[in-house]
C-alpha cells in the first residue's frame, strides 16, 4: 500500500481540531526537492511549529506530532 502522507496528515489536523484539547487549526505536510518532509502544526492563535518528519511512515507521523504537542 502507498502511503499517502498528506492526505493522512490533513486527516489527523482535522480529527485533532475536532477531538483535540489543544487549539489545533491544521496539519500540513511538505516535502521540498531535497526529500526533507516537515509537517506545520498550526494552532488557533496564529502560532505554527515545524516537526521534521522525514523518512517516517504515517504512523511514526503520528508519533512525531504526538510528541511535538506534548
Amino acid at each position: 500500500m502507498n502511503e499517502n502522507k498528506a492526505d493522512f496528515t490533513a486527516e489527523l489536523g482535522a480529527l485533532l481540531a475536532k477531538y483535540s484539547r489543544e487549539d489545533i487549526a491544521a496539519l500540513t505536510y511538505h516535502m521540498d526537492d531535497d526529500g526533507f518532509e516537515a509537517v506545520t502544526i498550526r494552532f488557533g492563535n496564529g502560532y505554527e511549529k515545524t516537526v521534521n518528519v522525514t523518512c517516517d511512515s504515517v504512523i511514526a507521523i503520528m508519533q512525531d506530532v504526538y510528541k511535538a504537542l506534548m
